[in-house]
């Protein structure tokens, strides 16, 4: 009997997260058909690349570059951004998310993304959008 009482609270347990991932999906669909987007490579997506792309919603951003190589046409984020007051709704996966879309758009083989060491909130992002570790970034700074 205790057997099928705890197969019966873990299949409730099941069936509530499962409508709970149903809501968020729900609720990122809403939050995607909010977001706009210009791109200007959409009428010529074979156009010269190092072209800036933004996709907004009211105050955040996603910031990407389209830029070519040898290998071909790859996307560069630069910034995502969310106003403080709209943090944690689901705004930066969104807004990554269409970038990314639209990288795929525009004939590119891979998105990068940087950060500091210390943004762990951003490392989090990358990896839930699906990014994957795989070096360091080495900068140096120019006097201009």
């Amino acid at each position: 009997m205790l057997g099928l009482l705890t197969l019966e609270k873990l299949n409730d347990e099941v069936l509530e997260l499962g409508e709970r991932v149903e809501a968020l999906e729900r609720r990122l669909e809403a939050l995607e058909s909010k977001i706009g987007m210009k791109n200007p490579m959409e009428d010529d997506p074979l156009a010269e690349s190092g072209r800036e792309l933004e996709v907004t919603f009211e105050q955040a951003r996603c910031q990407m570059d389209i830029l070519e190589s040898p290998k071909g046409r790859y996307a560069v984020v630069n910034e995502v951004f969310v106003p403080p007051e709209h943090r944690r709704e689901g705004l930066a996966t969104a807004l990554l998310q269409k970038a990314v879309r639209i990288a795929e758009e525009n004939g590119c083989y891979k998105v990068l993304c940087w950060s500091r060491f210390s943004n762990s909130i951003a490392h989090k992002l990358y990896e839930k959008v699906g990014f994957s570790k795989r070096g360091y970034e080495f900068r140096l700074d120019l006097k201009v």
